[in-house]
């Protein structure tokens, strides 16, 4: 691996770990209740599909597009930077885009209230409830929409500067 696919992976897994962090409250991959609890399912496929797949594939593109630079003996620091790291600030883009939509359809991925979820999963007594619903949040479709273009920001901007510097 050359310098800056090695920046690359660094950051994108510093990032990654972050934006992991931001997603305990929100349950995406509620496995317990797969296939039992129509939100809880629709959960876990889109976050299958934004926290493996897409990732898995960008990561990929990323470092093929990295890898054309060869040894990179002649970038500066801050070009090495620049494609080192600004590439993995997707992490970002990739939590944005799954709480934008997460926002926008909020009766495909939560049930509505603590009543409806109780169904499915009941708590234990004087518990935490278990399962995320739609009234434990301020869920707003124009904060929904915004979430979806800055992920399209993050993502546009990190794979269009290694681009454009190949």
């Amino acid at each position: 691996m050359i310098p800056t696919q090695n920046m690359f992976l660094i950051f994108f897994a510093i990032f990654w770990g972050t934006m992991v962090a931001a997603l305990h409250r929100w349950k995406p991959f509620q496995l317990p209740l797969f296939l039992r609890f129509y939100p809880a399912t629709m959960r876990v496929l889109w976050s299958i599909v934004i926290f493996n797949i897409i990732p898995l594939v960008y990561v990929a593109v990323i470092l093929e597009i990295l890898s054309k630079s060869g040894a990179d003996t002649s970038l500066s620091g801050f070009q090495l930077v620049l494609r080192g790291v600004v590439p993995a600030f997707a992490a970002f883009g990739f939590y944005r885009l799954w709480l934008g939509v997460v926002e926008i359809f909020p009766d495909l991925f939560l049930a509505k209230d603590e009543k409806t979820v109780a169904q499915y999963n009941p708590p234990a007594k004087d518990s935490v409830p278990t399962e995320p619903y739609q009234d434990m949040f301020k869920l707003d479709r124009i904060n929904g929409i915004l979430n979806v273009f800055y992920a399209i920001v993050y993502i546009g901007v990190a794979l269009g500067i290694p681009l454009l510097m190949a």
